[in-house]
């Protein structure tokens, strides 16, 4: 438990997928950390692309 009472997040990390990052961030000249936000910020993307094409009836873009 940390101090204020609660109990801390852990994240269970997969190191091969964490070593397919790394090689994906290699071939495109960016750190790790890089590659991961330009991966989680497509994600929101095609998430929230997906939602307004179902919003509007045209399904999925």
């Amino acid at each position: 438990m940390n101090k204020n009472g609660k109990k801390p997040i852990i994240f269970m990390v997969d190191t091969a997928l964490l070593r397919e990052f790394d090689k994906a961030a290699e071939q495109k000249r960016m750190t790790r950390e890089q590659y991961l936000a330009k991966v989680m910020v497509m994600a929101v993307y095609q998430e929230s692309t997906t939602l307004m094409a179902g919003l509007s009836g045209q399904g999925t873009v």
